[in-house]
């Protein structure tokens, strides 16, 4: 319970957003410094990548842990609202970073890595990372919105079940929260307090 107050919805959403692209940067440090093949790369890539993608949905269940309390005032739901978009554009964004080279998650993001030659491993371009992240940012703004504009959409089961979960949640917490905070209120001016 004590990690719980300690890591509020603000520090749950930027963590993933600066974990995910200092594990960028120390992967291609990693690549150019060893080669794509050196055994500290293939050793350590991986771990970066599993940290990377587990981040999000520990930080979805940390978040979860921050709603009851966020009930009782607008500035909390406000806040809770925020990372939850913050949270889903990060894993919208490692969906798009980690899900293979020849496989986009979502139609309307460009992809983030390019094929050199062939044989060789694709190489990132990182003038497109910035651009996929406001792509998944203003995805995720759009979705939990439940707004849908329809200029990107998921194509494989993973990247449509992630959008899934980031609609149910945004439903929660916008029905539910917003809802309990209002029936609080009315009970509290119906009694007097």
């Amino acid at each position: 319970m004590r990690l719980a107050t300690i890591l509020t919805p603000p520090i749950l959403a930027f963590g993933d957003i600066g974990l995910t692209f200092f594990n960028l940067c120390t992967g291609e440090f990693l690549a150019t410094s060893y080669g794509v093949d050196a055994l500290p790369v293939r050793l350590i890539t991986p771990f970066l990548i599993l940290i990377t993608v587990a981040a999000p949905p520990l930080s979805l269940a940390f978040l979860l842990t921050h709603y009851r309390d966020s009930s009782t005032s607008l500035r909390k739901i406000v806040i809770l609202y925020l990372s939850l978009i913050l949270i889903c554009a990060s894993l919208n964004f490692d969906l798009v970073i980690h899900s293979g080279f020849d496989v986009a998650p979502f139609s309307g993001i460009e992809p983030v890595w390019v094929a050199t030659a062939p044989g060789q491993p694709p190489t990132l371009v990182w003038s497109q990372l910035l651009k996929a992240f406001v792509d998944c940012l203003h995805f995720s703004v759009v979705t939990l919105s439940t707004v849908g504009y329809g200029d990107i959409a998921p194509k494989v089961w993973y990247s449509k079940l992630a959008v899934d979960l980031e609609i149910l949640m945004g439903l929660g917490i916008t029905v539910l929260a917003v809802g309990r905070h209002f029936s609080q209120q009315g009970r509290a001016e119906a009694t007097g307090i």
